[in-house]
């Protein structure tokens, strides 16, 4: 991609990994010759056949490079690389810019999986409910647990105070209410955001992965 003009951008894709693995990902750069995708889980081998999906009237095959923890490269045949300068085009200047001072401010995070870890959730009214972590982003956590919550509902899981944001068929998507600075990276307000919320038993197997995520993110 570096012999290309690239451009940044922030699009919401489907990527199909070799017969059978989905994964709803992150477009971060587009160029003639392919596309730098986030949201890839574990680490696929690079020469293997993916397909991606854009939007509902953009497809694109490719071959994995440069394959790492959540991130990859597709990498597109010179039959498809007209179609890839008209998505530039048309989606140059859709990354958001960085100027938020602090967490909720920004409207599109990224979100990164992690293995599910056990967590208890405290209720405004002094329940407490099991749920599972099974992502994390600067601006919050998705908690996998019975749907006990109306919108906005406030909790607090570990250290954290938490607001529902998103609600889904599996659980819901927490926007964290007391921020963390802006400044720090964004690996960095992770890890932070997983020690306050995790159990110390379960703390080193997840911040492991938010390792691997800073070194490649």
């Amino acid at each position: 991609m570096i012999d290309f003009k690239s451009v940044h951008t922030n699009l919401h894709a489907t990527v199909l990994i070799g017969a059978d693995e989905e994964w709803e990902c992150r477009v971060r750069r587009i160029s003639a010759k392919g596309f730098l995708i986030q949201g890839v889980q574990g680490q696929p081998d690079e020469g293997t056949r993916a397909v991606l999906y854009l939007n509902a009237n953009e497809r694109f095959v490719g071959i994995l490079r440069q394959a790492a923890k959540y991130f990859a490269t597709l990498s597109i045949s010179d039959q498809q690389r007209a179609r890839a300068i008209e998505c530039m085009d048309l989606y140059e200047g859709t990354a958001p810019p960085r100027v938020a001072n602090r967490i909720g401010d920004e409207p599109v995070e990224n979100r990164v999986r992690i293995e599910p870890k056990e967590v208890t959730v405290l209720l405004k009214n002094g329940d407490e409910v099991t749920g599972q972590l099974t992502d994390v982003s600067r601006s919050g956590l998705g908690v996998s647990m019975p749907a006990v919550l109306s919108p906005t509902s406030i909790v607090t899981i570990g250290g954290l105070t938490l607001r529902v944001k998103r609600t889904h068929t599996l659980g819901y998507g927490f926007e964290l209410l007391n921020g963390i600075a802006r400044d720090i990276s964004e690996a960095r307000a992770m890890d932070l955001i997983l020690r306050a919320a995790l159990k110390p038993s379960d703390r080193e197997t997840a911040l492991k992965r938010m390792t691997k995520f800073a070194l490649t993110g």
